[in-house]
């Protein structure tokens, strides 16, 4: 069975939806955000450039879910 985490997913951060490349959207996403989207003359971004993207949002979803119920 192949590995998911090497399955390319939608560049939007949060959407987990498959992708024919790393750094490409979905097309829900290209429906979704419209015109918000633009091309860039840059390269897509890479598996690693991504995850260290998102990692920070990660650590906060993290964090915000360890602390639900927690009053001060």
């Amino acid at each position: 069975m192949d590995d998911p985490r090497e399955t390319p997913t939608c560049v939007i951060p949060g959407c987990p939806q498959p992708v024919g490349a790393w750094g490409q959207p979905c097309p829900a996403c290209l429906d979704a955000f419209g015109t918000h989207l633009r091309l860039s003359d840059s390269a897509p971004l890479t598996r690693e450039q991504i995850a260290d993207r998102d990692a920070y949002v990660e650590r906060a979803y993290y964090t915000q879910r360890r602390t639900v119920g927690v009053r001060r």
